[in-house]
C-alpha cells in the first residue's frame, strides 16, 4: 500500500503548508511537505520549504543538504569572473591592432580560451539573474542557527561572508540587515551600524504599503542598533497586533532581540512583550465525581465556579495554545475555555477512544459524551499515547499525561518558549498512578504550574449545593452541539483476567538494533564476528547506564529499560562503542554498522515460560522492532512517543539542576524526519533523529 494514495493541486498543497508554518506546526508542515514532493518532486519551492521546516525543528545539517545544492549555482564566482576579465584584457591587449598584425595560432588559443571563459560567466550572470534571493537568505539564517548553537566564531564568519557576497550583487535591505546583524552579534559596532543606516535607508525609500512584515522587523532591529528604540516599538507594536497569527514570524525576530540582549545592546522589557511567544499549556485535572464516590472532589455542582477560575488563570497566562486528554470535568473544561479564547486544542488520549469514554466521560452523562464529540471535531490536532485497549490498567493514565507534556515541550521548543501546566486539583495525594497529583509530582517546574483548588472552592460554595444551586454557565460551544445524544455504546471494558500471570502492563523505553553487514558473512567469519561481538560486550561494561532487560539473537540486539534519559545514554554509547570497535577490526570482510531503533509505551513484563527468564511482550515491543529496520545505518531512529518522554524527562532533569547549581547538558539532540511506513505493513509512525549533539 502507497504511504500517498490521493493528491492535491500543488496550489491546495502550498496553501496548506503555509497555514502550518504560520501557526508554528512544523512537524505537521514537514509532513504535509513530504506528501506533496512526493506527486511533485521537482518543485525547489517545495525543498526550501523543507529546508525552512527542517531549520526550525533543529535538523540544520538537513537543512543545509537541501538548500547549499539550490544557491551553489545563483552566487558569483569572482574568481572565475576575474579570470575572465584578465584573460580578455590580456587578449585585447595582444589583437588589438588588426591593420598591423597577423593573427597567429597562440592569438587563436587565446581567443579560443577567452570565449569559453565568457560562455562560463555569461552562464554564471544569466542565473544569477535569474536566482531566487529567498534561497541564500535560507541558507544564511542557516548558518547562522548553526553558530547559534556552536557558538564557534568560525560558523557565525560563515553566515557573515555569505550574506556579504549576496550583497555585493545585490544589495538587498535584507542581506544589509543580516550584515549588520551579524557584525553586532561579533562586537563590531561600526560596521554593524553603518550598514544598519543603510538598511534603514533602503527601505525608508520603498513605499511603506509594499514593505513585508519580515521588513519591517528587520528595520526595527537596525533602529535599536542605532539606540533608537521609539522607532523599534512604533513598528514592533504594528507587527504584535497585525501579525498575531504568525507565530513563526513573531518566534524568529524574539530570538534576534534576545541575541541582541547577550551582545551587549539594550533591548527594554516593552521590545520582548511586543513579540511575547504564545503561551503553551499542558493540562491535568480531576473528572466530574461519580455517583457511588464517598468523598466529594468534584461535585457536579463546582463546574461553573471551576470554569470561572480556569478563565481567570488562562487570562492571566494569556494562554494560546492547549494539550490535554478530553475526560468529563477538568479536561473538557479546559479545553471549552481555550476554544473561547480562539485558542488552539490538541487533544491527546491515553488508549482506545470507546475505551476512554466509557471510563472517564461517560459516567458524568451523556451531556459530557455530547461534548467530547464535539471538543474531538473542533481540535487542531488529535492523537493518541497508545491506541490499544484500556483493560484496566491506571499506567496509561500517567503515560498519556506525559505524552502530553512531552508534546507541549516540543512545541514550546519550536518557538522559542517554554510551557505551562494548569490542573484542576484538591490537593490531597491519591496514590493512585496517573492520577492528577502523580502528573503533578512529574511536571518539570513548579513556577509554571497553576492550581485550580477544587478543595478551596468547596468550602467557598459549599452552601451552594444544600440550598439553591447556581445556574450552569456553560460554554457558548454547547450552541453548537448536536441535537441527538450520540449516546456511546456503554459496552463492557474486556476481562482483565487476560492479563499475563505476571501483572498489568508497564511503561518502559524499548531498543532493537541490528548489525549492518552481518548478512554478508560468510560462514568462516561467524567465529570473528563472534569476537567482535565480545568485544563489543567489554567496551561496554565501563556504561554506567545498564538495561533492566537485554537479549540477542544472531546479529539483532533487544533491550528495555525504565527511563528515556538512561536509554538515550545507552543507545548512543551502543552505536560508539561498535563504530570504535569496526574501525579497528581486519579479519572482517566488510565494515560493520548498528541500526538503532526506539520506542516507548505499555509492555507486559513476564516469566517466560519455556526460559524461566523475565522477557517483555505486547504490540509496542512489535512496534519497536519494526522501526528498526527502517533506519539509516549508523543511525538512531526514536518514535514520537519515544521522544516525547525523552523531552519531559530532560525538562524535568534540568529544573532540577538549575535549582541545585547545577546543568544538565545531554550529549544528544533530536530532529524530526516524518511520518514513515513501519516494516512488515505495521503502519506508519512519526520519526526522529536521535544524534550527538
Amino acid at each position: 500500500m502507497a504511504l500517498y494514495d490521493k493528491t492535491l493541486s500543488y496550489e491546495i498543497y502550498e496553501n496548506k503548508i503555509n497555514d502550518l508554518l504560520s501557526q508554528g506546526q512544523f512537524f505537521l508542515a514537514q509532513d504535509k511537505i513530504q506528501e506533496a514532493m512526493h506527486f511533485y518532486p521537482h518543485k525547489n519551492a517545495l525543498k526550501k520549504l523543507l529546508g525552512m521546516v527542517y531549520l526550525r525543528t533543529g535538523a540544520l545539517q538537513e537543512a543545509r543538504d537541501i538548500i547549499e545544492p539550490l544557491t551553489s549555482s545563483i552566487l558569483i564566482d569572482e574568481k572565475h569572473l576575474m579570470q575572465t576579465i584578465e584573460k580578455f584584457h590580456l587578449i585585447s591587449q595582444k589583437i588589438a591592432p588588426f591593420s598591423t598584425k597577423t593573427i597567429d595560432a597562440k592569438d587563436i588559443k587565446n581567443m579560443g580560451d577567452f570565449a569559453l571563459y565568457l560562455h562560463q560567466a555569461s552562464q554564471m550572470m544569466q542565473k544569477v539573474q535569474n536566482s531566487d534571493n529567498d534561497h541564500i537568505a535560507l541558507l544564511g539564517h542557516i548558518y547562522k542557527s548553526i553558530w547559534q548553537i556552536s557558538r564557534k566564531n568560525d560558523d557565525l564568519q560563515k553566515a557573515l561572508d555569505l550574506y556579504k557576497k549576496a550583497y555585493h550583487q545585490n544589495p538587498s535591505s535584507h542581506f544589509s540587515a543580516q550584515i549588520a546583524l551579524l557584525h553586532a552579534f561579533q562586537g563590531h559596532t561600526e560596521p554593524a551600524i553603518d550598514f544598519a543606516r543603510k538598511t534603514i535607508q533602503l527601505l525608508t525609500s520603498e513605499s511603506k504599503t509594499t514593505l513585508k512584515a519580515e521588513d519591517q522587523a528587520e528595520k526595527a532591529l537596525c533602529y535599536i542598533l542605532l539606540h533608537q528604540e521609539n522607532p523599534a516599538l512604533e513598528i514592533f507594536n504594528i507587527l504584535k497586533y497585525t501579525y498575531s497569527g504568525d507565530r513563526q514570524l513573531i518566534s524568529t525576530y524574539r530570538r534576534e532581540l534576545l541575541e541582541l540582549k547577550h551582545a551587549g545592546f539594550s533591548v527594554s522589557r516593552s521590545l520582548f512583550e511586543c513579540l511575547a511567544p504564545p503561551t503553551i499549556v499542558s493540562f491535568t485535572g480531576h473528572m466530574i465525581d461519580g455517583q457511588n464516590r464517598s468523598n466529594e472532589r468534584f461535585p457536579d455542582f463546582l463546574e461553573p465556579y471551576v470554569k470561572e477560575a480556569m478563565q481567570e488563570v488562562l487570562q492571566t497566562i494569556k494562554a494560546e495554545i492547549g494539550y490535554s486528554a478530553a475526560a468529563s470535568g477538568g479536561d473538557i473544561i479546559f479545553l471549552e475555555s481555550l476554544l473561547e479564547r480562539d485558542g488552539e486544542i490538541n487533544i491527546i488520549l491515553p488508549f482506545d477512544q470507546q475505551d476512554f469514554i466509557t471510563q472517564s466521560v461517560q459516567p458524568a452523562g451523556n451531556s459530557w459524551v455530547r461534548r467530547f464529540h464535539h471538543l474531538m471535531r473542533l481540535a487542531h490536532h488529535t492523537h493518541y499515547a497508545t491506541e490499544e485497549n484500556y483493560l484496566n490498567d491506571d499506567i496509561l493514565f500517567q503515560f498519556g499525561g506525559l505524552i502530553c507534556f512531552g508534546e507541549s515541550l516540543l512545541r514550546a521548543h519550536t518557538l522559542y518558549t517554554s510551557p505551562h501546566l494548569v490542573a484542576v486539583w484538591n490537593g490531597e495525594k491519591s496514590g493512585f498512578v496517573g492520577g492528577t497529583d502523580d502528573l503533578i509530582a512529574r511536571w518539570h517546574d513548579t513556577n509554571t504550574c497553576h492550581i485550580i483548588d477544587t478543595k478551596k472552592l468547596l468550602e467557598k460554595y459549599h452552601h451552594q449545593k444544600t440550598y439553591s444551586l447556581p445556574e450552569k454557565k456553560h460554554s457558548p460551544l454547547h450552541n453548537h452541539l448536536p441535537d441527538n445524544d450520540q449516546k456511546s455504546s456503554k459496552g463492557t471494558l474486556p476481562d482483565s483476567s487476560i492479563h499475563s500471570s505476571s501483572g498489568q502492563r508497564v511503561i518502559r523505553t524499548m531498543l532493537f538494533a541490528d548489525v549492518k553487514g552481518f548478512s554478508l558473512l560468510k560462514e568462516q567469519h561467524v567465529p570473528y564476528f563472534i569476537d567482535f561481538l565480545s568485544n563489543l560486550a567489554a567496551n561496554m561494561t565501563d556504561c554506567p547506564y545498564k538495561p533492566e532487560f537485554i537479549n540477542t539473537w544472531g546479529d539483532a540486539i533487544f533491550a528495555v529499560f525504565d527511563k528515556a534519559t538512561d536509554m538515550a545514554y545507552y543507545a548512543m554509547a551502543l552505536k560508539k562503542a561498535l563504530n570504535e570497535q569496526s574501525a579497528q577490526n581486519t579479519r572482517l570482510p566488510t565494515r560493520m554498522a548498528l541500526r538503532i531503533g526506539l520506542h516507548a509505551g505499555p509492555a507486559y513484563k513476564a516469566t517466560d515460560p519455556l526460559t524461566h527468564n523475565i522477557n517483555f511482550y505486547g504490540s509496542h515491543v512489535n512496534r519497536a522492532a519494526r522501526i528498526e529496520p527502517i533506519t539509516t545505518p549508523n543511525r538512531i531512529y526514536a518514535s514520537e512517543k519515544f521522544i516525547a518522554l525523552l523531552a519531559a524527562e530532560e525538562s524535568a532533569l534540568k529544573t532540577r539542576a538549575c535549582q541545585q547549581s547545577q546543568e544538565f547538558n545531554p550529549p544528544w539532540t533530536y530532529e524530526y524526519i516524518g511520518c514513515l511506513a513501519l516494516a512488515k505493513k505495521f503502519g506508519e509512525q512519526k520519526i526522529y533523529h536521535l544524534r550527538e549533539k
